[in-house]
């Protein structure tokens, strides 16, 4: 797989490696560093750059995006207590996701990852009153804007965001965690609010789900649930939980065959491992291998946020699609059922577009013909031709 040279120091430094752009010229160093900006990976590489080998402005932008996230995370780590102490005192099983438990289990340092929100896991029989706590300690919608709670709970996998009196701390308040709505439960989500990460709780005092179980979740988040929008800092937490913790590999693939999401997980793991990044000792236990084109796609996707000929992105990411989708066993088990969106489930999107994209170029269908789109029957009969 050929990776880009510039995306190949990114790379390097997410495997821990010192690294050098004394050989970009100043024009391809600021298209690098606004690189780093908008996928919230500028803290790494600050620490992973020789500082005599950048433009000296380049660095200083660097550095202040350091600061941003320090600032940040100390902001968030208050709030984090504070809500792991409001659910405890109320007896409310409860366990903090994806980015907050890596800051808290896998970065040492404060400056290297942004956590962009607070996404809190709860049975869904519990979820108004944790609401309500969260309420509590003073966060809010956005404007003070009232939600009607039992449609918000009905038609989505979180409440909607609440925001601290700053407007920097947000966080969401989950009943489950995948975006699939045809089973009554999400398995995944059980298994996250089953055991807990006992050496993060011992340094804390809060509830992280086990780190394998984490592990499950930014795989299939960032593959399954994004098609690697994320980009490479979901690369970067998946190379640190590996580096932090011993995984247990047997209960990765049984779990994820048990869940149906070893597509997900195999694929990024093979990702991580094409990248130089995941030792082929732990990447062999997961297979089969994905084929050349779908880990090429992913890289794709998970290196070129922007930009883009939508057409290409669409191709790319239909072909990912068909590989994850072969681990369903029929067209209603990939369908978000029960959205008040359900043409937007961000899997769905693209297949859908580029077959009525395909559609339209032959003139079988017509784009106006809104009782079609709209229509779950009428879009899986026509997925199915």
């Amino acid at each position: 797989m050929k990776i880009e040279e510039d995306k190949s120091l990114i790379f390097s430094a997410i495997k821990g490696e010192k690294i050098s752009w004394s050989n970009l010229n100043e024009n391809d160093s600021s298209k690098l560093v606004q690189y780093c900006l908008d996928n919230r990976i500028a803290g790494l590489i600050a620490n992973k750059i020789i500082k005599e080998h950048i433009f000296i402005d380049h660095y200083k932008v660097l550095k202040q995006a350091q600061k941003i996230y320090l600032y940040r995370n100390l902001m968030y780590q208050d709030f984090i207590e504070s809500i792991a102490n409001e659910l405890a005192f109320n007896n409310i099983n409860y366990r903090f996701l994806k980015g907050t438990h890596l800051n808290n289990g896998c970065y040492s340092d404060k400056t290297e990852r942004y956590q962009r929100d607070i996404d809190i896991l709860v049975e869904k029989k519990d979820i108004k009153e944790a609401y309500h706590c969260l309420l509590k300690l003073n966060l809010s919608h956005e404007n003070n804007k009232k939600i009607n709670l039992e449609n918000n709970i009905r038609s989505n996998i979180h409440i909607t965001k609440l925001l601290d009196p700053t407007g920097i701390v947000s966080a969401e308040l989950h009943h489950r965690v995948t975006s699939t709505y045809n089973k009554e439960e999400c398995n995944l989500s059980k298994i996250l609010l089953d055991k807990y990460d006992k050496e993060a709780y011992e340094k804390t005092g809060i509830l992280f789900p086990r780190i394998e179980d984490t592990f499950l979740h930014v795989c299939t988040h960032g593959s399954i649930e994004s098609l690697f929008n994320i980009g490479p800092q979901f690369m970067m937490d998946i190379v640190n939980i590996l580096n932090k913790y011993e995984i247990d590999k047997e209960y990765i693939t049984n779990m994820s065959d048990k869940l149906n999401i070893a597509s997900g997980v195999n694929l990024t793991i093979w990702l991580g491992n094409k990248l130089g990044l995941i030792e082929n000792s732990f990447s062999k236990h997961f297979l089969p291998e994905p084929e050349k084109s779908v880990i090429e796609n992913s890289y794709f996707l998970m290196t070129n946020q922007e930009r883009v000929n939508p057409i290409n992105l669409l191709v790319k990411r239909a072909v990912l699609w068909d590989y994850i989708k072969k681990t369903f066993k029929k067209t209603s088990d990939y369908f978000g059922i029960g959205s008040n969106y359900p043409l937007t489930v961000i899997l769905y999107i693209p297949y859908l577009t580029l077959r009525i994209f395909q559609k339209t170029q032959k003139g079988e269908i017509s784009l106006k013909d809104k009782t079609f789109l709209s229509n779950k029957e009428s879009v899986i009969k026509y997925l199915n031709r």
